[in-house]
């Protein structure tokens, strides 16, 4: 093959990106074959549900990660590349977020053992932590826009 194709931008693009679904696959086909029946022999179904809770949005932040690198070897978006990486920040940070959110819900809905009397504490638990986990998340892109929160110093 020659070495004069990878030099060219669009098919590094390509193969970076099929790369990066294939990656992908067989890191959700991991999750699928292997680590799932091992997590079947545990006494509990927590480690199950969590695996749920992850796989579908580890998978997506593969196709981003591999979709965000095979755009900066795009020379026609260099002009956007500030943009496409706040862009991708954002996106992965809510992933990212929405899964901690998830995962937390699970395990206080499991911590509560919902008794008669506890029945709603849990969904208010869960809503406090779901905004607390978004604010931080809020938090950590406005930083790393560099915008900055609280008083002025005078």
């Amino acid at each position: 093959m020659d070495s004069t194709l990878f030099q060219n931008e669009y098919v590094l693009f390509t193969i970076i990106m099929v790369c990066s679904v294939i990656g992908a696959k067989i890191v959700l086909f991991f999750i699928e074959k292997y680590i799932k029946k091992l997590t079947k022999k545990t006494k509990t179904d927590l480690d199950d549900l969590i695996l749920k809770i992850i796989s579908t949005p580890l998978y997506v932040i593969l196709l981003l990660s591999g979709t965000y690198y095979a755009v900066n070897t795009l020379t026609v978006l260099q002009p956007y590349l500030l943009w496409i990486d706040r862009l991708f920040y954002v996106v992965i940070t809510f992933v990212a977020a929405s899964v901690v959110t998830k995962v937390l819900s699970l395990l206080v809905s499991r911590w509560f053992n919902v008794d008669k009397e506890l029945e709603k504490t849990p969904k208010l638990v869960n809503k406090i932590i779901g905004i607390i986990v978004f604010l931080v998340a809020g938090l950590m892109i406005l930083n790393y826009f560099r915008i900055k929160i609280g008083r002025a110093h005078v």
